[in-house]
């Protein structure tokens, strides 16, 4: 049995390790925008810092999974 809290653990395997939650009334905030919902990933994982380089990824991942933009 591993013994080492996930406080303890490196960064690198804790992008590795993620919660899949099955119940999309539990996993989806109907109070967030799909932008804001799309960003906290691309900030943690990719590191995307500047906002219109955050702005053109969610863009491109919208036109790829068929989204309709609105703006």
């Amino acid at each position: 049995m591993i013994s080492v809290s996930i406080i303890e653990r490196p960064l690198s395997i804790k992008k590795k390790i993620g919660m899949v939650f099955q119940d999309p009334s539990t996993s989806l905030n109907p109070k967030q925008t799909i932008e804001e919902i799309i960003s906290l990933p691309l900030k943690v994982h990719m590191k995307v810092k500047n906002y219109e380089e955050l702005r053109q990824k969610i863009k491109e991942l919208l036109e790829k999974f068929s989204f309709l933009l609105s703006s």
